[in-house]
């Protein structure tokens, strides 16, 4: 079993997330799927399937492995052909990170923490933090997030004390 569900008035879809996906650039190829004023994109379902279904093909050519080698395809000789402006990464050492902003273009590449059960993503550095930041820590509380950090015995600790990372997000 993939999944189990509870007492829910809710149904579940019955997809994985890309057999949705898919149907829905099917259902609404034209319609705009994406929109991102800052960086002047604005792209239909078809657009952005092309654009996903693309960028791993792309990301293996390089011979992309783990996020923390994220840095190896600025390295290979087909590098500038791809578009790597969607991808994201985790935590890595400084060299790596300033190597992505340096040859791969990914001056706003930021840093994540998350899972998908607190909807995915809890804290998040931002674009403009200095790149030390951005390396050094899983950044700030997203809104509508709530974290701590307990004990074994439930109590708050200190900050910069090691305990048990609890978090909560929205739920639906």
């Amino acid at each position: 079993m993939a999944y189990a569900s509870g007492a829910s008035g809710l149904p579940l879809i019955g997809d994985t997330i890309s057999a949705h996906f898919d149907k829905a650039a099917q259902r609404w190829a034209d319609r705009d799927a994406l929109i991102v004023r800052r960086q002047n994109n604005r792209w239909s379902y078809g657009e952005l399937k092309v654009k996903v279904d693309t960028l791993p093909a792309g990301l293996l050519a390089l011979g992309l492995a783990p996020a923390h080698h994220v840095d190896r395809p600025a390295r290979h000789p087909e590098f500038k052909r791809f578009d790597l402006s969607s991808l994201r990464g985790s935590p890595c050492p400084i060299e790596v990170m300033k190597c992505c902003v340096s040859e791969m273009n990914m001056r706003e590449v930021s840093i994540a923490y998350g899972m998908t059960e607190t909807s995915p993503v809890s804290t998040q550095t931002a674009c403009d933090d200095p790149l030390q930041r951005r390396v050094g820590t899983v950044g700030r509380v997203h809104p509508h997030v709530e974290i701590k950090i307990v004990d074994t015995d439930g109590r708050i600790v200190p900050p910069s004390t090691a305990g048990e990372l609890c978090t909560r997000g929205l739920e639906r």
